[in-house]
């Protein structure tokens, strides 16, 4: 019997917007929301701390001097903030340095828990905890949803992996919270022990088979219990309705030594993910990511961006001789730009996934033409944009991940 290739695919957040996830805009519009709810200001009750974060990062970035960033911050960028900002106010043994140097502008006074509180640093703290907790609550509310339309459409994203795991043997590794890929891979080993949820190291590190899924952040069945002697330590919950104790309002942060706190949370959440990484099974997956990449036959990008440095710089090396194919599954607008055409757009995926493997904009064609620029005659077609460089095989799909997982044989045929 031939042994299958190993295809390794890395999922983001773009893999399930289209099965009742929020996008990244979405994330942001939720926790807004939510810190309306809980954290108002008391001079102005229809804004709240949240909010105002937002908008002093959006004035800066829109200054003379700043300018030339010419974007709008993002949910990771706010909850950075928070915890940032948090740094530079004294809080006694973890006073940071930066406190030295920067002076922090005033923030507005909230109303939390119904009395008005001054804000220093553990409001910020409380701040970010809560909007983690709400996030993770919100996404375990949305995998539970049994919508007819998307049940249904959630059945086509597991036909799809049965495709891929028909041809291939498939390792996953996911940034999103949701459990989508879990139950389109029933019995995948996760590294969590079925018997009793706990989080066995030797489950991935030792494993015979090569499949496996690793939530690099997270997920909607990670929660919070005492392993070892880890009052934080993360096990698995297999049902979603069971009651879960993951919260990390209440409990200690993780404090960097520059002065940096983040949330003790059961998923990873905004920036400084290289710091949060450093607990179990966070630790494990990022490590064996490396191995995944190495061993690895072809690649499947799946609504991932490469905007998470730490996770782009595992495929630096990914052109080593070998003739290895990638497929980039990325959902474009009518009039946006392919990614062979588009000199300007430096942060878009397509952009990203040329300059990560290396290809030419040059080379980049579809049906062996360059032009049109944009990205509609592609879409209607169903097809890919591809790149004709000897050694550099990139096929980028702009019809996002519901259409995909409808053409699931154009995907494979891109594999050879």
């Amino acid at each position: 019997m031939t042994e299958k290739r190993k295809l390794l695919v890395v999922a983001g957040a773009g893999a399930s917007v289209d099965f009742g996830m929020p996008s990244v805009g979405g994330v942001h519009d939720f926790l807004l929301k939510k810190a309306q709810e809980l954290f108002p200001l008391v001079d102005d009750p229809k804004t709240n701390l949240y909010g105002s974060i937002f908008k002093s990062i959006t004035d800066y970035w829109g200054t003379s001097t700043a300018s030339f960033l010419n974007k709008t911050p993002n949910f990771e960028d706010v909850l950075y903030a928070i915890s940032a900002l948090a740094s530079v106010i004294p809080a006694g043994n973890f006073t940071g340095p930066l406190g030295a140097f920067v002076t922090k502008n005033p923030l507005p006074s909230v109303v939390q828990t119904g009395s008005v509180k001054l804000q220093p640093q553990d409001v910020l703290r409380h701040l970010g905890q809560t909007l983690v907790d709400e996030l993770l609550d919100e996404f375990r509310r949305r995998c539970r949803q049994r919508d007819p339309l998307m049940v249904s459409k959630v059945k086509e994203f597991g036909q799809f992996f049965a495709g891929l795991t028909e041809k291939f043997d498939c390792a996953v590794v996911t940034t999103n919270y949701d459990d989508l890929i879990c139950r389109s891979l029933p019995g995948i080993e996760t590294g969590f022990d079925p018997s009793d949820g706990r989080f066995k190291q030797g489950r991935i590190v030792n494993r015979t088979a090569w499949p496996c899924l690793l939530h690099l952040h997270g997920c909607v069945h990670f929660d919070m219990d005492v392993t070892d002697g880890d009052l934080h330590g993360v096990i698995w919950q297999p049902d979603l309705d069971e009651p879960f104790h993951q919260n990390s309002f209440g409990r200690l942060t993780q404090r960097t030594a520059e002065g940096n706190e983040f949330p003790t949370s059961s998923i990873i959440a905004g920036y400084g993910k290289t710091q949060q990484i450093q607990r179990l099974p966070f630790r494990t997956y990022y490590s064996e990511l490396d191995r995944l990449v190495y061993q690895s036959d072809a690649l499947l990008f799946a609504g991932f961006s490469l905007a998470d440095a730490h996770v782009r710089t595992s495929f630096a090396n990914y052109r080593d001789g070998r003739e290895r194919p990638v497929v980039f599954l990325d959902f474009a607008k009518d009039g946006e730009m392919l990614a062979g055409g588009d000199f300007d757009d430096s942060v878009s995926g397509p952009a990203r996934a040329l300059r990560v493997f290396r290809a030419p904009s040059g080379s980049m064609k579809w049906l062996g033409y360059s032009h049109p620029n944009t990205v509609d005659e592609v879409r209607r077609a169903r097809e890919f944009e591809r790149c004709t460089a000897p050694g550099k095989r990139l096929s980028i799909w702009y019809n996002g991940m519901l259409e995909a997982c409808r053409h699931t044989d154009k995907i494979l045929h891109e594999f050879g």
